[in-house]
């Protein structure tokens, strides 16, 4: 159809026709309506990859903290005072807190 409308427009003889069928407003490439749908393709799966490891990052960051609690939990009991302790203790029960209340909150991977 293309190289139809282009040979009417007399390009070997004419200087100011169009260099080639492709340049014809009648030239419709099939790969590129398929590269745009396989584009929106592939930008649906960066954003899902993106959101998968934004999730995952966080559940290591709770790991960490909870790595935390068990540090600090252990630590409180290298001390003989008990006001360390008990300081220590409750610092471990804050984060214990704050890595199970994310953990409530936070969507199921």
């Amino acid at each position: 159809m293309a190289f139809d409308a282009w040979l009417k427009t007399d390009p070997f003889n004419d200087p100011n026709a169009p260099p080639g069928p492709i340049f014809m407003p009648q030239y419709v490439n099939p790969l590129e309506t398929r590269a745009g749908e396989l584009g929106v393709k592939a930008a649906n799966a960066l954003n899902s990859g993106a959101h998968a490891r934004e999730t995952g990052d966080d559940y290591v960051r709770v790991t960490v903290f909870l790595a935390t609690v068990l540090f600090i939990t252990a630590l409180s009991q290298r001390f003989k005072n008990s006001a360390v302790r008990v300081a220590l203790i409750g610092m471990a029960t804050v984060f214990l807190g704050g890595a199970l209340y994310f953990l409530v909150s936070h969507p199921r991977i």
